[in-house]
């Protein structure tokens, strides 16, 4: 076993961050080693005037830290592999050897990522699911102030959700995704609505339109899935004009669904090396990604609640419908793994069911509401 150091960013603007990260780092040590990979989570150093955090973890080897930091959505530039018995207190000149050795982290291929996430949303029938989820596109283009009259684009809409919402608001909306049946369905939903809403086939990573083009760019659990997150921010700044809003809903990494992204990371590992989506959902992150290109921004905590009769209703219904989740079942070669899966995600459920009546469940899902104006 051996000692391993995971540097974070944490913004002066966002050091309330850390306790949280703290807890799904040590829950996500937790659950890895109860999977049979050991390991502890040990310690952390703040140093508010570099803008950093340390974790110190116990590990048999980097790769097992690596995982660790990805479950618990950690955004890390580097591992570096520490000394057990050094000396913290040692100034580093004084040092007889070197402190940390650096292990670097895997680099994805980010192309053959966005490919098998392509496919993934394409499966399924995600609108199925994007139609329990409405309210939340409603809220986020109304407290965004969304003006009549103004170009707005929603980017990876799906079936439209925001950009209906926003078209209901009198506005010039335009939606667009890489899967082009949710497309078709949003163009439905719209054209039964007799609304004007142009849904195009677009990447949120090399969106198709000029730079400053929109008074307002959104996107509800859309943008935060793209593989390279500083792209996908760098193209809704390109989009928007000075002073445009840029309003987004992002899933929690501490939230239900980060739980559940968690839960089924220990039966089917994401790909090596990609950050987390849920990072989107923390303030830092937007912080850090979106940099000198707003000049403010407003993060707010919000709840989604899914309902369903069970817990089992809830499992399959995104086993179903949910392209994520359908994909990670198919990845399970046989029954009981996939049995296996699927116990661990009625647990969850059953867990974080707000009512424990027993004739239906409520489940709260944690997102943030982040609305910036670009600079």
């Amino acid at each position: 076993m051996s000692d391993f150091l995971v540097e974070l960013y944490i913004p002066r603007t966002a050091t309330a961050a850390v306790g949280d990260a703290i807890v799904r780092a040590r829950r996500a040590a937790v659950d890895l080693t109860a999977d049979g990979t050991s390991v502890r989570f040990l310690h952390f150093i703040v140093v508010p005037e570099d803008e950093t955090c340390l974790f110190l973890f116990e590990a048999a080897s980097a790769d097992a830290v690596l995982e660790t930091a990805h479950r618990a959505g950690l955004s890390f530039d580097h591992i570096a592999e520490t000394s057990s018995d050094a000396s913290w207190s040692t100034p580093p000149d004084q040092r007889e050897e070197p402190l940390m050795t650096t292990v670097s982290a895997p680099t994805p291929d980010l192309t053959m990522v966005k490919q098998k996430q392509q496919q993934a949303w394409a499966s399924g029938d995600f609108h199925a699911v994007a139609a329990r989820i409405t309210l939340v596109a409603e809220q986020l283009v109304e407290n965004a102030d969304l003006h009549a009259g103004w170009y707005v684009l929603d980017v990876a809409t799906g079936s439209g959700n925001a950009a209906i919402a926003a078209a209901r608001l009198g506005c010039n909306a335009i939606g667009v995704d890489y899967v082009s049946s949710l497309l078709e369905r949003g163009r439905e939903r719209a054209a039964a609505e007799g609304l004007d809403v142009a849904l195009l086939e677009g990447d949120a990573e090399a969106l198709p339109f000029p730079d400053s083009s929109f008074d307002a760019v959104t996107s509800v659990f859309g943008t935060m899935f793209a593989p390279d997150h500083a792209q996908a921010a760098s193209e809704l700044l390109r989009v928007s004009k000075s002073g445009a809003t840029i309003a987004l809903a992002s899933w929690t990494p501490a939230g239900f669904i980060g739980e559940l992204f968690r839960t089924v990371a220990r039966h089917v590992p994401p790909p090596a090396g990609v950050r987390s989506p849920m990072l989107w959902g923390t303030e830092g992150h937007l912080r850090e990604l979106m940099g000198y290109g707003i000049s403010s921004l407003e993060v707010t905590e919000r709840t989604f609640t899914f309902r369903f009769l069970s817990a089992e209703e809830f499992v399959d219904f995104f086993r179903t419908w949910y392209g994520p989740t359908l994909k990670a079942f198919a990845a399970l070669a046989s029954a009981d793994k996939q049995q296996a899966l699927e116990d661990d995600l009625v647990a969850l459920a059953r867990a974080h069911d707000r009512l424990g009546t027993g004739d239906a469940i409520a489940i709260p899902a944690a997102y943030t509401e982040a609305i910036a104006v670009v600079r």
